[in-house]
C-alpha cells in the first residue's frame, strides 16, 4: 500500500537527478490517476505503439504502474524495448491482485522465476481501523481465508441466503445516507449477473426515495467478451450482433459500429453506410456485442466501457447523469454522451472486482456468492473505514478460495524430469553480490546462467520426449531415462 505516494516520490527524485522518465500503465483509468497526480503518463499499448525511432528512450527509466495488469506480450515487448535502448525498467504492482485479461500473468512470473531484485511495501495506509487493516494485511500476504475470517469476527460478513443481494443493497443505502452520498460507498460484485441484479434492486429503492428522477430508455451495447479464437470463427456470428471497431479497418473508422447482416460461406457481412462489407475475421481490432435497452434517469451512475477520445470518455470512468433528453446524456462532470454514436456504457452503481482495482472509498459493500483469493483481496481492501461482505452461504464462501492465478509453463512441477531449484529467483538474486543501480543491462541479465540452463534443459528435454507422449508424472515414471535427466553443464 502507499504505492501512489511512493511513485510520486520516485518520479520526483529521478527527474531532479536528471533522468528521463517515461511512465505508463495497462489501463486508461490507471493512466488518468497518474495524470491527476501531475505525472505525464500513457497507456502501455500507446507507449509501445509510439516507441519506434524515439531517441529519448536511450538510457531512460521506464516505469510501468499497475504492472500486475500487464500481459505476457506487453511485458516482453517492454523488456525488448529496454534492451534496445539500454534503459532501466521499474515494474510497480501487486501480483496478488488481478492479472491481465489478455494471456499471461506477467508480474507474478517475473517475481517467481526471474533473477531480479524486488522491493516490497508492507505498511498499509488505506485502512484507518486497526482490525480492518490487520485483515487486509493477511490477504496481502496470501492468506485470503485468514483475512476473511477476521472480517467475520468483526461482524462484517453477513449470510443472506437467497436475499443476500437485497441485504447488500440495504447496507449500501444505510452507508450512503439513503443514496444522498453515493460517492462515499463503493459496491463490488465479482460477476456481471450479480452486478445487474444488485443494480436493479438498488435503482428501485433510489426511485422510491426520489434520488432518481424520471428518465428515458436508450439502446446500449452489451459486450460478449469473446476471445480472439471466438472472434475469428464465422459460425459464432448471427444476424443482429453488433461489431465495434477499436481501430480503422474494412472501411470503418475507429469507434464505428455496424450490425451483422448475414453469415455465408464462412464469411461475416456487415451493413455499412455504403452497403455490405466483409469483416476480416483474422485481424484483431474489433469486439462483438448485443443490443440492450437501458433506462437512464437524472441521478444515475454510468460506467463507461470503451474509450471515446473526442467525447473525453475513458474506459472504466464513472459519471453521474445530470439530464437526458432525446438520447443526449449530460453528466455532472461536464461530459456529453450522444447515444446514437456511443453505446458502450451501463449503470455504474456497482463494479466488478477487476474494475474496483486501484479505487479507494470510505466504505465498500461486496455482494458475492463466490470469491477467489485475488477477488477477495481486491474487493475487500477498497474501503478506508469498513467492508460489508454479503454472501448466500458463509461456509461455502470461506471453504473454497482458489488462488485465481493462471499457471505458466514454468510453474508446472516436472519433478525429476527438470529438477530446478524451486527457491524464488528473486531470493536467490538477493543473496548474490549487488551491482550499482543500472550497471547490469537487460541483455546481460538474460545471459545469466540460470536462464541459459533453463532454455538448454527445455530444449534437450523436448528432443528426448517421444512423439505424441503427454507430459505427466505417469509417463515420467515409466521412462527412467527421462526421469534421470539432468541439465547439461554450462
Amino acid at each position: 500500500m502507499g504505492k501512489t505516494t511512493t511513485l510520486k516520490a520516485l518520479h520526483r527524485s529521478l527527474v531532479v537527478g536528471g533522468q528521463r522518465v517515461h511512465i505508463c500503465a495497462p489501463t486508461t483509468s490507471a493512466v488518468e490517476t497518474l495524470r491527476h497526480d501531475a505525472m505525464t503518463a500513457d497507456t502501455v499499448a500507446g507507449f509501445l505503439a509510439r516507441s519506434a525511432g524515439r531517441e529519448d528512450l536511450r538510457g531512460a527509466v521506464l516505469v510501468v504502474d499497475e504492472a500486475g495488469l500487464a500481459s505476457n506480450r506487453q511485458g516482453a515487448e517492454i523488456l525488448q524495448l529496454a534492451e534496445r535502448h539500454q534503459a532501466r525498467v521499474i515494474f510497480l504492482g501487486d501480483s496478488r491482485q488481478h492479472a491481465s485479461v489478455e494471456a499471461g500473468d506477467f508480474l507474478r512470473i517475473l517475481e517467481t522465476h526471474a533473477p531480479l531484485h524486488r522491493v516490497e511495501l508492507t505498511d498499509i495506509r488505506r485502512q484507518t481501523v486497526a482490525a480492518y487493516r490487520e485483515a487486509v494485511r493477511h490477504m496481502a500476504t496470501g492468506s485470503a481465508k485468514a483475512g476473511l475470517e477476521r472480517l467475520d469476527k468483526l461482524g462484517w460478513i453477513q449470510e443472506g441466503r437467497a436475499d443476500y443481494l437485497r441485504a447488500a443493497v440495504g447496507d449500501f443505502l444505510k452507508l450512503s445516507d439513503e443514496g444522498r452520498r453515493l460517492g462515499s460507498v463503493l459496491a463490488v460484485t465479482p460477476t456481471w449477473e450479480e452486478n445487474h441484479a444488485f443494480t436493479d434492486l438498488l435503482r428501485n429503492e433510489l426511485k422510491a426515495r426520489g434520488v432518481l428522477q424520471p428518465g428515458e430508455v436508450v439502446s446500449t451495447h452489451e459486450p460478449l467478451s469473446w476471445t480472439k479464437a471466438q472472434l475469428a470463427r464465422a459460425t459464432n456470428y448471427t444476424p443482429g450482433l453488433i461489431v465495434s471497431f477499436d481501430r480503422a479497418m474494412a472501411g470503418f473508422k475507429r469507434g464505428d459500429f455496424a450490425t451483422v447482416s448475414r453469415v455465408e460461406g464462412g464469411k461475416v457481412w456487415l451493413q455499412g453506410p455504403g452497403g455490405e462489407r466483409c469483416l476480416p475475421l483474422v485481424r484483431a481490432g474489433f469486439s462483438v456485442a448485443t443490443t440492450k435497452p437501458l433506462e437512464i434517469c437524472p441521478g444515475d451512475k454510468l460506467l463507461v466501457r470503451a474509450n471515446a477520445s473526442a467525447a473525453k470518455l475513458i474506459n472504466g470512468q464513472t459519471l453521474t447523469v445530470a439530464s437526458v433528453r432525446d438520447g443526449q446524456i449530460e453528466t455532472v462532470e461536464g461530459r456529453r454522451i450522444d447515444t446514437n454514436r456511443f453505446k458502450q456504457f451501463t449503470h455504474g452503481f456497482a463494479v466488478t472486482s477487476h474494475r474496483s482495482q486501484s479505487k479507494t472509498c470510505d466504505h465498500v459493500v461486496v455482494a458475492a456468492a463466490r470469491l477467489d483469493a485475488k477477488a477477495a483481496y481486491v474487493a475487500c481492501s477498497r474501503g478506508r473505514l469498513s467492508c460489508a461482505l454479503h454472501t448466500p452461504d458463509k461456509a461455502t464462501l470461506l471453504g473454497r478460495l482458489p488462488e485465481g492465478k493462471r499457471e505458466a509453463a514454468l510453474d508446472f512441477p516436472l519433478g525429476r524430469l527438470l529438477p530446478l531449484d524451486r527457491t524464488p529467483a528473486w531470493e536467490r538474486a538477493a543473496q548474490e553480490p549487488r551491482h550499482e543501480a543500472g550497471s547490469v543491462p537487460v541483455r546481460a541479465a538474460l545471459r545469466d546462467s540460470w536462464w541459459r540452463g533453463l532454455l538448454r534443459g527445455l530444449g534437450e528435454w523436448s528432443r528426448r520426449v517421444l512423439p505424441g507422449q503427454s507430459v505427466d508424472n505417469r509417463n515420467i515414471e515409466k521412462n527412467s531415462s527421462h526421469a534421470n535427466y539432468r541439465f547439461p553443464s554450462l
